[in-house]
């Protein structure tokens, strides 16, 4: 908590949330929430507010594709130097696409996810129906509640793929736009993929007992499905630790005692019912 007042005070965002998480166990260890002062009466965000994921939410498009073997190693994409003008319709109507870490060359999936490049997970992500891409995110958990033992649990926001608009949609869900996930979800879909690809189910009571102290219930880890295979999740661990590693968008999250995979994200904020230029939700999952 004292760790988030800093980073709220540092960055002057309106609010934030940290969750951790045991990926062999689905224990919820610590929670914290945080609003700017002045705001809507102090909440638990961690369950109950859902945000675009933004970046951290291209390692699940990553999963898709590997899992349905649409790419290997060497596959690469251009990287249109930045700025791609993405077509959308027959009619020729177009949209721009771009890069902070601009790439004037091939990006593979794994160096799309060091750099953080949207259109290369755009452009890989064309591999995909939107019925793949909606199934890996279920999987992960999104658009449901976890079944953590928290009161009103948003489920978040996912929409069915018959919803959605094939070209546009697809490409904006695998650079996390377009869809909502709880930080609680957030968490628990990393942690599957450090728990070798199996999602458990996470919970804030480890034990309760009587009050003598006799063990009346002990929790034991609940696995709700396995996502991606073992081999899967090695990869997606490797990708992760490029993005925090020597020319990832990540690097100053390495701690000096451990080694850290993680992945960040930044989404421009949909508010008022439209995109908000200068005003973001920054993310890291780890």
């Amino acid at each position: 908590e004292r760790g988030l007042d800093d980073a709220l005070v540092q960055t002057g965002a309106r609010g934030g949330d940290v969750v951790f998480l045991d990926p062999r166990s689905g224990e919820l260890l610590a929670l914290a929430s945080r609003q700017a002062a002045g705001g809507a009466a102090p909440r638990a965000s961690t369950f109950t507010d859902p945000f675009e994921p933004g970046s951290t939410a291209k390692l699940f498009t990553a999963a898709a594709l590997l899992m349905r073997k649409r790419v290997d190693s060497t596959d690469a994409v251009f990287g249109e130097g930045g700025v791609w003008h993405m077509p959308v319709t027959r009619s020729g109507r177009t949209r721009r696409i771009t890069d902070t870490h601009a790439s004037r060359g091939n990006l593979t999936l794994a160096q799309a996810i060091q750099v953080s490049s949207n259109i290369a997970m755009a452009k890989f992500s064309s591999r995909l129906t939107p019925e793949e891409q909606y199934e890996t995110l279920r999987d992960f958990g999104f658009g449901t509640p976890t079944g953590a033992e928290f009161p009103s649990e948003s489920r978040g926001r996912l929409a069915r793929p018959d919803r959605w608009q094939p070209m546009y949609t697809r490409a904006s869900t695998a650079m996390g736009y377009e869809f909502g996930v709880t930080p609680v979800q957030l968490a628990a879909a990393y942690g599957a993929i450090a728990n070798d690809g199996v999602l458990l189910w996470p919970t804030l009571v480890r034990e309760v007992r009587s009050p003598s102290g006799e063990v009346l219930y002990r929790h034991r880890p609940e696995p709700v499905r396995r996502v991606v295979t073992p081999e899967v999740a090695a990869r997606l661990r490797d990708f992760l630790r490029g993005a925090v590693g020597q020319g990832g968008t990540g690097g100053g999250a390495q701690l000096a005692n451990y080694t850290v995979l993680g992945k960040t994200g930044t989404a421009i904020r949909f508010e008022n019912g439209r995109y908000v230029p200068g005003s973001y939700t920054a993310s890291f999952a780890a």
